[in-house]
């Protein structure tokens, strides 16, 4: 069976969707069969970030509803043999009960975690009904908790972890995005520790500022496919590591000297 990762945050603009994708191709780029699925039914934006806005492949709902078998909908991404995408439904923004039950969902991601080592969940920003059948699942093997450096941000990601400790407080990781390293302890910028002390939940990798991720993005490329993007290259790490590998908080990603201004 592979492994279902839930990518979560309270607070909408932390970069959650960008961060789920960089995440899904490069565990692709490290010979994982990877599944990315677009489970935000609101604003439906992961398709913009690996570059599939285009798709008319069926989606997430269609494969969950018995529409659409998943071989059929999952749509190979053309970077990698390894990347496949399912998109969220255009015209369903919220879940009725009627429609979508415990016992589909669950279905849904036992045949995802059989045919793939590793499926991405992006869900939508906030707390739901979605987000708490996810959880309540009992299938899901981590949790990555997205949040930026900004006090609010940090403030919305320890209510998200402490109400998704239901799933066992050893499954919940946060993932700090979008740092700048010289922000650190200046007004409304609180350093890596102090995050984690107040978030309360362990750290699993922290993303620098990049200028080159919004360009990225906009092409319809991951933060990876540029080497000189040093969030691209943070990110690639949090793969690694979501594979058991051990690497080094910002191997390569941020210089020796700046790495003091995290603290």
């Amino acid at each position: 069976m592979g492994k279902i990762i839930m990518i979560a945050s309270l607070k909408g603009g932390v970069g959650k969707t960008t961060v789920c994708a960089a995440l899904a191709h490069a565990l692709a780029t490290l010979g994982n069969k990877t599944l990315a699925v677009d489970m935000d039914f609101g604003v439906r934006s992961l398709d913009i970030a690996l570059g599939h806005e285009n798709s008319t492949s069926p989606g997430c709902w269609d494969v969950m509803t018995g529409r659409a078998s998943l071989g059929v909908a999952a749509e190979e991404d053309e970077r990698s043999d390894n990347l496949f995408f399912l998109s969220a439904p255009m015209n369903v923004d919220s879940i009725d009960d009627s429609v979508l039950t415990d016992k589909m969902l669950v279905t849904f991601l036992k045949n995802a975690a059989r045919e793939y080592d590793y499926v991405l969940l992006d869900m939508a920003a906030g707390t739901g009904k979605l987000l708490d059948m996810v959880s309540d699942s009992g299938l899901v093997d981590t949790v990555l908790v997205v949040c930026t450096q900004n006090a609010a941000s940090v403030r919305a990601a320890e209510k998200l972890g402490a109400s998704l400790y239901k799933t066992g407080d050893e499954k919940v990781r946060l993932i700090i995005n979008s740092f700048v390293c010289d922000g650190a302890g200046k007004k409304d910028f609180v350093g890596v520790m102090n995050i984690i002390e107040h978030s309360s939940v362990t750290l699993m990798g922290v993303v620098p500022w990049d200028r080159r991720v919004e360009g990225l993005i906009s092409s319809g490329k991951t933060v990876i496919e540029d080497k000189k993007c040093s969030a691209g290259r943070a990110l690639h790490n949090i793969a690694r590591r979501l594979t058991g590998e051990s690497v080094a908080l910002l191997d390569g990603a941020v210089p020796n000297r700046y790495r003091i201004k995290l603290y």
